[in-house]
């Protein structure tokens, strides 16, 4: 870090609650991708998605991408 810079912490933002199943509809090619980077991450294919899921809505002001 150079010198005279300030780093801040973040907190990931975790939504409390229950798990839920959930039926979605995805895409044969991008499912296959998403299964291949789980695997490479350690995560099972939920995992990863729920993780992406978290990336994609941290820091959003209500409204995403």
């Amino acid at each position: 870090m150079p010198q005279g810079a300030l780093a801040q912490i973040v907190p990931s933002r975790r939504v409390p609650g229950e798990r839920l199943r959930i039926n979605i509809t995805i895409g044969k090619g991008l499912l296959r991708v998403a299964d291949e980077a789980a695997e490479a991450a350690g995560l099972t294919r939920s995992g990863f998605i729920e993780r992406a899921l978290e990336i994609a809505t941290d820091g959003a002001s209500g409204a995403c991408c």
